[in-house]
Protein backbone atom coordinates (compact mmCIF):
# COMPACT_ATOMS: atom_id res chain seq x y z
CA UNK A 1 0.00 0.00 0.00
CA UNK A 2 1.63 3.66 -0.90
CA UNK A 3 -0.44 5.40 1.76
CA UNK A 4 -0.76 3.37 5.14
CA UNK A 5 -3.29 4.44 7.49
CA UNK A 6 -2.47 5.92 10.54
CA UNK A 7 -5.05 5.67 13.35
CA UNK A 8 -4.81 7.60 16.57
CA UNK A 9 -7.01 8.09 19.03
CA UNK A 10 -5.95 10.85 21.32
CA UNK A 11 -6.51 14.89 21.48
CA UNK A 12 -5.69 17.28 19.05
CA UNK A 13 -2.58 19.42 20.52
CA UNK A 14 -1.77 21.77 17.59
CA UNK A 15 -3.49 22.73 14.59
CA UNK A 16 -0.91 24.45 12.18
CA UNK A 17 -1.79 27.03 9.21
CA UNK A 18 -5.11 26.96 7.62
CA UNK A 19 -5.54 27.12 3.81
CA UNK A 20 -9.09 26.88 3.10
CA UNK A 21 -10.13 25.92 -0.14
CA UNK A 22 -14.11 24.92 -1.52
CA UNK A 23 -13.33 21.36 -1.71
CA UNK A 24 -10.34 20.82 0.72
CA UNK A 25 -8.91 22.35 3.71
CA UNK A 26 -5.13 22.06 3.97
CA UNK A 27 -3.12 22.89 7.24
CA UNK A 28 0.51 23.13 7.76
CA UNK A 29 0.71 20.40 10.87
CA UNK A 30 -1.56 18.32 12.86
CA UNK A 31 -0.32 17.39 15.99
CA UNK A 32 -2.45 14.79 17.96
CA UNK A 33 -1.35 13.32 21.20
CA UNK A 34 -1.93 9.55 21.64
CA UNK A 35 -3.26 8.28 24.87
CA UNK A 36 0.40 7.21 25.91
CA UNK A 37 1.34 10.55 26.01
CA UNK A 38 2.92 10.39 22.51
CA UNK A 39 3.01 13.05 20.12
CA UNK A 40 2.79 12.34 16.60
CA UNK A 41 2.95 15.36 14.00
CA UNK A 42 1.25 15.15 10.63
CA UNK A 43 2.78 17.71 8.07
CA UNK A 44 0.69 19.40 5.18
CA UNK A 45 -3.07 17.56 5.89
CA UNK A 46 -5.45 17.65 3.36
CA UNK A 47 -9.32 17.11 4.76
CA UNK A 48 -12.71 17.84 3.31
CA UNK A 49 -14.58 20.18 5.14
CA UNK A 50 -17.09 18.00 6.93
CA UNK A 51 -13.74 16.82 8.43
CA UNK A 52 -12.02 19.65 8.51
CA UNK A 53 -14.49 21.50 11.15
CA UNK A 54 -13.75 18.56 13.45
CA UNK A 55 -10.30 19.19 13.68
CA UNK A 56 -9.69 21.91 16.15
CA UNK A 57 -7.03 22.74 19.29
CA UNK A 58 -7.99 20.20 22.24
CA UNK A 59 -10.59 17.93 20.08
CA UNK A 60 -10.54 14.21 21.62
CA UNK A 61 -11.56 11.08 19.37
CA UNK A 62 -10.01 8.83 16.59
CA UNK A 63 -8.19 10.38 13.93
CA UNK A 64 -7.43 7.99 10.90
CA UNK A 65 -4.99 9.16 8.54
CA UNK A 66 -3.76 7.88 5.07
CA UNK A 67 0.36 9.01 5.12
CA UNK A 68 1.61 9.93 1.88
CA UNK A 69 5.15 11.15 1.17
CA UNK A 70 4.19 15.01 0.50
CA UNK A 71 1.30 15.35 2.54
CA UNK A 72 -1.28 13.07 4.47
CA UNK A 73 -5.36 12.91 4.22
CA UNK A 74 -7.14 13.36 7.25
CA UNK A 75 -10.33 10.72 6.22
CA UNK A 76 -12.33 9.51 9.52
CA UNK A 77 -12.28 11.59 12.26
CA UNK A 78 -14.66 10.39 15.33
CA UNK A 79 -15.32 13.05 18.25
CA UNK A 80 -15.50 11.90 21.86
CA UNK A 81 -18.64 14.01 21.36
CA UNK A 82 -20.17 11.86 19.17
CA UNK A 83 -19.70 14.32 15.90
CA UNK A 84 -18.25 12.27 13.56
CA UNK A 85 -17.62 12.55 9.52
CA UNK A 86 -15.50 10.46 7.02
CA UNK A 87 -14.26 11.14 3.52
CA UNK A 88 -15.58 8.54 1.31
CA UNK A 89 -14.09 9.61 -1.79
CA UNK A 90 -10.52 9.01 -0.19
CA UNK A 91 -11.51 5.81 1.08
CA UNK A 92 -12.51 4.38 -2.19
CA UNK A 93 -9.15 5.78 -3.22
CA UNK A 94 -7.51 3.80 -1.27
CA UNK A 95 -9.66 0.78 -1.77
CA UNK A 96 -8.26 0.57 -5.73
Amino acid sequence: MDNPLVAIVGTVEVVGAVELDIDDTTYSHVVIRDRRGELRCFATVRAVPGISQLVESEAIGLFVFSEGTAECRLWCVVCEDGRQAVDFGALRALAT
